[in-house]
């Protein structure tokens, strides 16, 4: 069963980019999109993930989030992780 989520980019407490009502099968489905928000906007700035229920699903810094799919990206490749 599909949902329908709310990605924000939250910077200061205040939301600076926002897109509504993404159709995913699935939560997991949702990180090709933070990848692309994390690339687009400052460290220091936040990615909040929220269902149709306004429940937050994922939460995490930019920096984090380029890291955490840097590393991801690496293993795919057979890398090491630093």
């Amino acid at each position: 069963m599909s949902d329908y989520y709310d990605f924000e980019v939250v910077k200061d407490g205040q939301i600076v980019h926002a897109r509504r009502r993404i159709r995913l099968w699935r939560v997991r489905a949702a990180w090709p999109i933070v990848a692309e928000l994390a690339r687009a906007h400052m460290k220091g700035c936040l990615i909040r993930v929220r269902n149709a229920r306004g429940e937050i699903e994922i939460l995490i810094g930019v920096a984090a989030a380029r890291r955490t799919l840097a590393a991801a990206k690496s293993a795919r490749a057979g890398g090491a992780v630093a």
